[in-house]
């Protein structure tokens, strides 16, 4: 059995690097796409407005989760984007990862100088999907790369 598993270890060494480097399709455009999402609803937030596209893809219902919400409350995130758009802060994406049921926006939070409530300085939604429709939004905020 031990001889198997080795046998069976030394192939996947093999294997896997060499699958590393290929593309795939699939998550290739789900990110992409996920990214114009990203884009266009920073933009919405800026201009302080909901793009169609977006509403659709991030129903009423959405269960924002963490600093955004009450617990079991259900809403549409963009009204504390607004709040923060409001204070001046701005968002930055830096980097996109979507699969078909999770998506990751890595941004940078930039807050204007004397900001009473200042906002960290990394965020990273996390959205939980079904049929491409946001079902639960956490909101992370990693720590910042040194």
């Amino acid at each position: 059995m031990r001889s198997r598993l080795n046998q069976a270890r030394a192939k996947l060494a093999q294997v896997l690097p060499a699958t590393a480097t290929h593309v795939h399709d699939d998550a290739s455009r789900l990110t992409e796409d996920s990214r114009q999402e990203a884009e266009a609803t920073l933009d919405g937030a800026r201009r302080g407005c909901r793009p169609g596209e977006i509403l659709e893809l991030w129903p009423p219902e959405t269960e924002p989760l963490g600093v955004l919400s009450k617990p079991g409350e259900r809403c549409h995130p963009f009204p504390a984007m607004r709040r923060n758009r409001d204070k001046g802060v701005t968002q930055h994406l830096r980097h996109v990862a979507a699969s078909r049921s999770v998506t990751i926006w890595d941004m940078d939070v930039t807050n204007p100088a004397g900001i009473a409530d200042p906002c960290p300085p990394t965020l990273a939604p996390l959205m939980i999907r079904r049929n491409r429709r946001v079902q639960t939004l956490r909101m992370v905020f990693p720590q910042p790369q040194r």
